[in-house]
């Protein structure tokens, strides 16, 4: 993936994803991007998509996922935030767990 931070924030908002939450876990940064989505080829309707990202540091982003929820109203903001916050975590954690046993 090869990003930084404020590349990832500009494409974020270039998608309709607001950038809403930045974590440290270890040595590792969390990001967290939510916004509403009216076009995507695997949804019929309005959605919401929260993308986490995870990196080394600001200029060295490794991985993102993005989670998608379908149906506008149907989960709050809260719990879609709090999803992409918990996998975030859980990969960054899994990840500094890897690379201090090397």
């Amino acid at each position: 993936m090869a990003e930084n931070v404020s590349r990832f924030e500009r494409v974020c908002r270039e998608s309709n994803l607001a950038p809403v939450k930045k974590l440290t876990v270890g040595p590792r940064i969390v990001l967290i991007a939510d916004g509403y989505c009216n076009d995507h080829p695997n949804f019929r309707g309005p959605h919401y998509t929260t993308l986490w990202a995870v990196g080394k540091d600001e200029d060295s982003l490794e991985v993102a996922r993005p989670l998608y929820f379908e149906g506008i109203g149907t989960v709050e903001k809260e719990t879609r935030i709090a999803a992409a916050v918990d996998d975030g975590i859980a990969f960054a954690e899994e990840m500094n767990a890897r690379f201090r046993s090397h």
